[in-house]
């Protein structure tokens, strides 16, 4: 467990730029049914880095679009696949 301490700015796990941020990182895309809790906080990931690394979601998206569809596993704000 990660905790979020007041006033300590841990590195970013990805440019390791020091980080104030406390933006959710979600383990699994949410497009793929990331539960609410299955995220990295307390500032793991800079919000820089969470918007330009949507790219590596997308391609996981694309890769398995349609065993989720198969599954119908729901996607982001719990939508179910169409």
């Amino acid at each position: 467990m990660i905790y979020n301490w007041p006033n300590l700015m841990l590195p970013c796990i990805w440019c390791k730029k020091p980080n104030s941020d406390n933006v959710p990182e979600h383990i699994i895309p949410e497009a793929l049914g990331c539960p609410d809790n299955f995220v990295l906080t307390g500032g793991t990931v800079c919000a820089r880095c969470n918007n330009n690394l949507g790219h590596l979601d997308q391609a996981v998206l694309d890769e398995l679009d349609i065993l989720v569809f198969q599954a119908g596993v729901p996607k982001k704000c719990g939508r179910r696949p169409k």
